[in-house]
This record gives structure tokens, sequence and C-alpha cells, in this order.
């Protein structure tokens, strides 16, 4: 006979491990905010990728490693790069150290783009998840320490690496 649980007064069965609580709270969590992500008004609009690359672009950067990083094929992180470029989000120029090489700078433009959809972002986050600045921080370092352990031993099969 299968025992019964007991759902807390909001629905979630109160006998699960802590490693379940989190992976539904990290799963509604992503829900949440990806569903709340595609209202954030930037001028000029941006898709998802492109949004993805602007937060992705904090520093120059050579073309191949940012595709790397970003776990897109180099010729996907040309395209986006193209279009941030004519919106005049973002510049390529030669890299000092390769010259053979190329890499993305955020012009002026795109570094207050990058800074006004991060602070967006970051509100949306803190309204969704209902935590305190001192429990984002902790979650913050939790979470790295998680994305760490799994890029150093084998990412998913749908977030391999470009080579």
């Amino acid at each position: 006979m299968q025992s019964e649980t007991t759902p807390l007064p909001d629905g979630i069965p109160s006998d699960l491990p802590p490693e379940l609580n989190v992976l539904m709270g990290v799963y509604l969590l992503y829900w949440k905010i990806d569903e709340l992500v595609d209202s954030i008004n930037i001028s000029p609009e941006l898709t998802r990728n492109e949004r993805h690359l602007l937060v992705n672009l904090d520093a120059p950067c050579r073309m191949g490693a940012l595709a790397s990083e970003m776990q897109i094929l180099p010729s996907t992180l040309t395209a986006l790069a193209d279009g941030l470029e004519e919106k005049g989000l973002l510049v390529r120029e030669r890299d000092p150290e390769d010259r053979r090489a190329w890499r993305l700078n955020l012009t002026e433009i795109g570094v207050k783009k990058r800074q006004d959809f991060l602070a967006h972002a970051s509100e949306i986050f803190t309204e969704v998840s209902g935590l305190a600045k001192s429990e984002t921080r902790m979650i913050s370092a939790l979470m790295l320490k998680v994305t760490r352990n799994i890029k150093a031993n084998g990412l998913p099969e749908g977030a391999k690496a470009c080579n």
C-alpha cells in the first residue's frame, strides 16, 4: 500500500527530499523568469539570442571563445554579431594579440543597453523569487558552484560546447 503524503498549504508535497525541492524551485523560477524576460523593452528590439550575447559580452572577447562559452556554433555567433552590429550595439575589431582573429566589443550604446537589461532582469528575479539581497548572494554562490561542477564534469548533451 502506497503511503499518502500531506501537501503543504501551497500544494507542495511535504515528503520531498531537499534535492527535489531545489529542482522544483529551479524549474519554476526558470519558467517564470523566461516568461517575463521577453517583456523587457529594449530599443532596438533584440531576439532572445541577441540578448544572450549582450549579457555574455562583459568585455571584449574573441569570437571563437565567445561561441564556445555560449555553447553555440561560430556561424550562429557570426549571425548574432551581424544583427547587433547593425543595431549599433557592438563592433568587430582585430584582436591586438593575434591580428588574424576577430573579437567583439560593445559600443557605448551597447554597454548602456546591457546595463539596462541586467538591471531589469535583476528586478524581475527579485520580484519573482521573493528573495532578499543576502539570500540572492547566497544562492548565486551556490549556483556558481553547481555551474562549475557541471562544466568540469561534462556538459549535458543539449549543451555541448562548440569546437
